[in-house]
């Protein structure tokens, strides 16, 4: 799925400039063309807003560490 096609139906999100500027920063920090930067950047971000939480009542906030998240969830069929 590209980066096109996804749309959060949701679009209040608390933080998701400062993740996606932080990326771009982190990304050109590595040594990342503009180009790529920009583009790893933007990946990152949507799936970030992908597994947005709500911690109460106010926006969903982007889930910067759904990728350790996802690493930690046991397999499906043992247990």
């Amino acid at each position: 799925m590209g980066i096109a096609t996804l749309n959060p139906s949701y679009a209040g999100y608390h933080g998701s400039g400062c993740t996606l500027a932080s990326a771009c920063a982190a990304s050109l920090a590595h040594g990342l063309d503009p180009v790529n930067a920009v583009g790893e950047s933007l990946q990152y971000t949507w799936e970030t807003l992908k597994h947005a939480f709500r911690t109460g009542m106010g926006q969903p906030l982007p889930n910067r560490l759904y990728w350790a998240w996802e690493m930690d969830e046991p397999e499906s069929g043992e247990g």
